[in-house]
């Protein structure tokens, strides 16, 4: 999450870096998820699929989940301020849907 927050660009830029670590694609921080051992990358579709089961079965992993998602959707509505208030976002856009 850092690496995301910490990340120097646009708000359309830091967006697309935001969702793009989402669903794994993290090739626009010039970093490779790699497996150990192996030149193989994550799917992460795959692997939230599978957090799914453990999130609804284990607290602990829940609040883990819970508290990544909650820091990046309130980096998203950070950024979507960030691009209102500099004119890049409509400003009839509301940030209280993410």
């Amino acid at each position: 999450m850092e690496q995301i927050k910490n990340f120097e660009g646009t708000p359309k830029e830091k967006l697309k870096v935001a969702i793009l670590s989402i669903i794994g694609d993290d090739s626009v921080i010039n970093e490779t998820t790699q497996l150990v051992g192996g030149p193989e990358k994550i799917d992460y579709r795959t692997l939230h699929l599978l957090l799914i089961e453990c999130v609804q079965k284990y607290d602990m992993i829940s609040e883990i989940y819970t508290e990544f998602f909650t820091n990046m959707f309130d980096f998203i509505k950070d950024v979507i301020n960030e691009g209102i208030a500099q004119g890049v976002i409509r400003s009839d856009i509301n940030n209280t849907i993410v």
